[in-house]
Parts: structure tokens; sequence; C-alpha cells
């Protein structure tokens, strides 16, 4: 082999390995908002047009951790107490309401969470339960101007609460302990 194609391939070898190392500090720079983990389903949102805006997985974990908002859940009491996001607090229904358009009481939020600056998080049952949005109208109707929805749910919310990110080492408002798995 001649000394120019010797020169033409170390420029070759040099030049993929810069464009390999390139393409590997924009992958991680894109992965640091998700805490270096690669994005999921879970970081996602409907963005559908409610008037009360949608969180990701990854921010009611850290809501969860750092208890920034106190996080509602926007079903029945017979489904939060077979199942609910630990720290979550169950809401009286609202009065006259049916199964079908079921809706917590926001008077009875306003008896124990008096500040309408205070973050809250609704959640229901998922995709297409319309519960927590109908709740969050009516918190915002009460003046309750932080009021955000986590719309994957129950179902999502459970299991990503136990994960070993969260920090807290019981559940509030229930009357068993709760340990993450790790």
């Amino acid at each position: 082999m001649t000394t120019g194609r010797q020169c033409k391939l170390a420029l070759l070898v040099v030049l993929m390995l810069m464009s390999a190392v390139a393409a590997s500090m924009k992958a991680q720079s894109q992965l640091a908002p998700y805490g270096g983990d690669p994005p999921n389903v879970f970081d996602g949102v409907l963005s559908n047009v409610a008037a009360s805006s949608e969180i990701s997985t990854a921010q009611l974990r850290a809501a969860l951790n750092d208890g920034s908002a106190i996080v509602l859940d926007a079903r029945p009491y017979e489904e939060y107490a077979v199942s609910h996001i630990p720290g979550a607090r169950a809401v009286p229904a609202k009065a006259g309401t049916t199964p079908a358009l079921y809706v917590g009481d926001a008077a009875e939020v306003a008896k124990t969470i008096p500040d309408k600056n205070q973050p809250l998080i609704l959640y229901c049952n998922g995709l297409f339960c319309g519960r927590s949005e109908r709740f969050a109208d009516d918190l915002t109707k009460f003046g309750y101007r932080n009021v955000r929805r986590y719309q994957l749910g129950a179902p999502a919310g459970v299991r990503s609460a136990v994960s070993c990110r969260w920090k807290s080492r019981h559940c509030y408002g229930c009357a068993h302990r709760m340990r993450p798995r790790c």
C-alpha cells in the first residue's frame, strides 16, 4: 500500500471516529431532559384541547419525589381503595353526579386546600376517562390556578410511582405501608 493511500485511509478512519463521537454527544444531550433514560411512551402527553395542561410520567415522578404538588385521584373512592398512585388523595364525589359523569367535589378540595395557587395534579383511569378533565374544569371554575392532569392515569401512574425513583417510604392517605420494590 502506498503512503498516499495510507494517509487517505487514516484520514477516513479519523473522520469516522469524529462523527461517531459527535453523534454520541448529540444523543447524550437529547437524553438530558429524561434524566439519562431514553424517551418512552410514559413521557408522552395527549395534548388535547382541555383548559388544564397535561404532565408526563417524568413530571409526575418529580412532583411525587419533591412534594411540589398535591396529587388528587379523580375516581370514585371504591376505585381509589383498590389501587392508587402512592401519595394521592381521594376526593369525595360531587353531589348529584351519576357514575357515568362522576366528578370529584371541588368544594371539598377547597376545605382542605385553601391556597388557590397550590400546584394540583389530577388523574383518573387513563386516556379515555374524562373524570380528571371534568374535575380540572370544576377546580379552575373554583379559582384554582395551577391544575394539571396526568392523562395516562392510575394504571401507568401506579406502575411508575413505585419504581426505584420514588423516595417516599409510605403511602399517605391509606392504612397500609407501601414500599418501593428496589
